[in-house]
C-alpha cells in the first residue's frame, strides 16, 4: 500500500536520525555519549516498527519514494559518500531543527537526547558555531527537498 506524503517524510526523517552514527569520525567508547546514540536508535527503531505494524508492506511499496527523498537531500547537501567531512554536531543540529518544525509526531525524548549530545560536544570543546550554522543550512535544504 502506497503511503501518504506525511508518512513518507516521517520515515525519511527517521532514516536520517538512524544514520547519525555514520557521521562519527571514530567509533564511540562506552559511556554517556554512546548511550545517547543507542537510546536514539532504540526510539527510532520503535517508530519505524509502528509504521511497519500499521502497513507491513510500507518499506517495499515505498522504497523508491523514500530513496528519491534521501538521494535528493544527499545531492543538495553534498553529503554523498563523504560523510566523514560533515561534523556529527552539524548533523545533530540539523536533526534538532527538523524535529522542531516537523508536522509529524516524534517522541519528545529525541530532542532531549540530541540536546545532550550537542552539550557533550560543547563541553568537550568540539563544537563550533559553524557546526550549528551548517545544521541550520541542512535544515533549510531538507525543507526545500520535501516540498
Amino acid at each position: 500500500m502506497k503511503a501518504d506524503d506525511s508518512t513518507l517524510k516521517k520515515a525519511a526523517e527517521l532514516g536520517i536520525l538512524r544514520s547519525m552514527p555514520d557521521f562519527l569520525q571514530e567509533q564511540l567508547k562506552p559511556g554517556r555519549l554512546k548511550r545517547r546514540f543507542m537510546e536514539i536508535g532504540i526510539i527510532v527503531d520503535g517508530e519505524l516498527r509502528k509504521i511497519y505494524n500499521y502497513n507491513p508492506t510500507f518499506f517495499t511499496d515505498n522504497k523508491q519514494e523514500l530513496t528519491v527523498y534521501l538521494e535528493r537531500f544527499g545531492k543538495v547537501t553534498e553529503w554523498g559518500d563523504e560523510k566523514k567531512n560533515v561534523h556529527i554536531a552539524s548533523v545533530v543540529a540539523f536533526c534538532l531543527a527538523f524535529l522542531e518544525v516537523s508536522k509529524s509526531n516524534f517522541n519528545p525524548k529525541l530532542i532531549e537526547l540530541l540536546t545532550d549530545i550537542l552539550d557533550y560536544y560543547e563541553r568537550a570543546d568540539k563544537l563550533k558555531y559553524s557546526d550549528l550554522w551548517d545544521g541550520a543550512i541542512f535544515s533549510d535544504k531538507w525543507e526545500a527537498t520535501k516540498n
